[in-house]
């Protein structure tokens, strides 16, 4: 069983008013809205170090063996 924390948020009354009437569910929402942002973090973060990368001195080969220890590795995880 995954352990939890408790995360709140103020909003003003007329605001939790207007979500209760739209049937929002505000736990899931937030976990949603929180799980989105922070997958844009880790994309945001991916994204400036793969500007650090210089892919043009790699060979076909060097490629090839890449992409099978990554889906090796993956297969590991799943598996185990």
């Amino acid at each position: 069983m995954t352990r939890s924390s408790v995360v709140s948020a103020k909003v003003s009354r007329k605001f939790k008013r207007e979500l209760e009437k739209s049937g929002i569910n505000v736990s899931e929402a937030i976990r949603s809205g929180l799980e989105n942002a922070l997958r844009e973090k880790k994309v945001e973060h991916l994204q400036e170090l793969l500007k650090e990368v210089d892919l043009s001195k790699l060979t076909d080969e060097q490629i090839v063996k890449d992409i099978r220890r990554g889906r090796e590795r993956t297969r590991n995880k799943l598996s185990g």
